[in-house]
């Protein structure tokens, strides 16, 4: 299994435990991923679906990063404002949402 998909595969599982939590942030995540571990993965927290997969689609809030930098984004290992103030990390649409990744990733890790 990859770094990736061990990361999204924990992220996965802490979503599942912590689903009262991420309703409350009524928002969809999509995360462009570059590098040969590269994809579109969809975060979705409303109150109709709490998930997290590989898929393509419309979203509050588009984030832009190499898979290696989610996965230290995940693991604690950086921030996204770290990502951000350093060019590793594109954010397009909401921006308040974008604020708001510290709080999404600790649903996450």
């Amino acid at each position: 299994m990859t770094p990736l998909a061990q990361t999204l595969a924990k992220a996965s599982a802490n979503l599942d435990a912590n689903q009262e939590a991420a309703r409350a942030f009524d928002a969809t995540y999509r995360f462009v991923l570059a590098g040969a571990e590269g994809g579109i993965y969809m975060l979705t927290l409303t109150n109709t679906e709490v998930s997290l997969r590989e898929h393509d689609g419309e979203a509050d809030c588009s984030l832009n990063l190499h898979a290696d930098d989610l996965v230290a984004l995940l693991e604690g290992r950086a921030t996204a404002q770290q990502l951000f103030f350093s060019g590793k990390l594109g954010v397009t649409g909401n921006l308040g949402l974008a604020v708001r990744l510290s709080q999404v990733v600790k649903l996450l890790a």
